[in-house]
């Protein structure tokens, strides 16, 4: 009887010893799973905001001509500036900065969030000024309904480094990064979207659009959601048909040192200190022009108007002449062509076929590449034949508009409802010399200004 009251114990304090173990391990399970499953906060920090009220936007319409019938006002918007982390190209952490607008009334439908990549800038000077062409068509789009994102790039605004031009891999990645901060914004202040992302840009930003499009649907599909996107005007294949204006005469010799500057920092292609490629005068230019205290329109005039001929002879001979050096140089830039590939979601490509600065082309060759890779979402669409890069913004801009109404309303046509593109083709055929006045190299400094 002992014998058995002593097992029956022992037979208690082994169960209860398994039961402890289990509540132990399941504990520390639990513990594990909570602190993988709790994501860290993403970080961003409010510079300032501004409100923008319908009655305010109204009277900004009425100024800059703009009909509500091509782009209505549905709210106001909070205009936000913030900062945030991204990665330098060696995956070091840097401060970036960017705009976000946030609708401030319900519309008929949830926010959807959109994406808009800037053109080419070489100053880091900006601020909050819904006149600057850019800011405006952003206005635009969060005047509909639209939650907008509008990053710096890196090295650009308040960001650390300088601006890596034309680097497909960190556009992407520090677009991306600001997404994320905005996101971390809408989220502290209860403030749901429809989860449809649209990407457009214009320029360097058409090229970042595309790029940004690509990564997302190979990388980051289960955190973005693209329901289409439009580049407007991108130089998607430089190391093709780009590549041609640095050897001809060219309007905008300073993107040439902006480039190079760029990939040497990220690639290491040249053996010399990076002035010294170029000869004199021009050497002392990219030496003080180039720090983020101008803008192209005041060092254009300072280069040649062959953007290759600002090179020193032998600099030209080692690196521009066929050979090892040339190879790996057409290398690199060929890496950040963005135009192989197949999306899978509506892409629509905004193009003028007298754009002096970027050629048309390199919409027509990303065209039927994504065509010949399969994709059947892959569309063309000319702003005019007569207008020149700058003009062109403001067509390809309106009919990004109405592509992406048709696909939020799913539409089968995504050219956009007929009498609304009947009016812009009206516009841009009546009004043409309007549009060439007013929208020129000229008044670019106007339509770019930071206040």
């Amino acid at each position: 009887m002992l014998v058995q009251l002593n097992f029956e114990n022992q037979l208690i304090s082994f169960k209860s010893y398994c039961k402890m173990k289990h509540i132990a391990v399941f504990l520390f399970i639990y513990s594990v799973t909570f602190s993988f499953c709790q994501t860290e906060k993403v970080f961003y920090e409010i510079v300032q905001t501004k409100e923008f009220d319908k009655l305010a936007l109204k009277t900004l319409w009425k100024e800059l001509h703009t009909p509500q019938i091509v782009m209505p006002i549905h709210t106001g918007f909070r205009f936000v500036d913030i900062n945030y982390y991204t990665q330098w190209h060696d995956g070091s952490k840097i401060l970036a900065s960017g705009f976000l607008m946030v609708p401030t009334e319900r519309v008929k439908t949830t926010s959807s969030e959109l994406i808009y990549l800037h053109g080419t800038k070489m100053s880091k000077a900006r601020g909050i000024n819904l006149k600057n062409g850019e800011q405006f068509i952003c206005a635009g789009f969060a005047a509909e309904g639209y939650v907008v994102y509008f990053p710096d790039y890196i090295g650009l605004g308040r960001g650390e480094r300088f601006h890596l031009y034309q680097h497909a891999a960190t556009q992407s990645s520090s677009s991306i990064d600001f997404m994320r901060a905005a996101r971390q914004y809408l989220k502290d202040i209860n403030y749901e979207t429809d989860g449809q992302l649209f990407i457009t840009g214009y320029s360097q930003g058409g090229h970042v659009a595309l790029g940004l499009h690509k990564t997302i649907q190979e990388r980051n599909s289960n955190e973005f959601n693209v329901a289409a996107s439009s580049p407007m005007s991108g130089a998607y294949d430089m190391s093709g048909v780009q590549s041609e204006c640095m050897f001809r005469e060219y309007e905008f010799p300073s993107y040439f040192p902006y480039l190079l500057r760029s990939f040497d920092e990220v690639y290491n292609l040249f053996d010399e200190e990076f002035s010294s490629l170029f000869s004199p005068p021009y050497d002392q230019v990219v030496k003080e022009y180039y720090a983020g205290d101008c803008d192209i329109w005041e060092i254009n005039p300072l280069l040649p108007k062959v953007p290759i001929e600002s090179l020193k002879p032998e600099a030209k001979a080692k690196y521009l002449i066929k050979g090892e050096r040339f190879d790996q140089i057409i290398k690199v830039i060929s890496e950040n062509n963005v135009y192989d590939w197949a999306p899978k979601s509506p892409v629509q490509l905004c193009y003028c076929e007298s754009d002096e600065q970027v050629n048309f082309q390199n919409s027509i060759v990303a065209y039927q590449q994504m065509r010949k890779r399969g994709s059947q979402m892959v569309f063309l669409r000319s702003g005019g034949k007569k207008f020149d890069h700058f003009q062109c913004s403001a067509f390809s801009s309106v009919y990004t508009k109405l592509f992406f109404e048709a696909v939020r309303k799913g539409k089968r046509n995504l050219k956009g409802k007929f009498f609304k593109r009947l009016l812009v083709k009206t516009a841009s055929v009546l009004n043409a010399g309007y549009y060439r006045r007013t929208y020129n190299k000229q008044n670019m400094p106007i339509f770019m200004k930071h206040e």
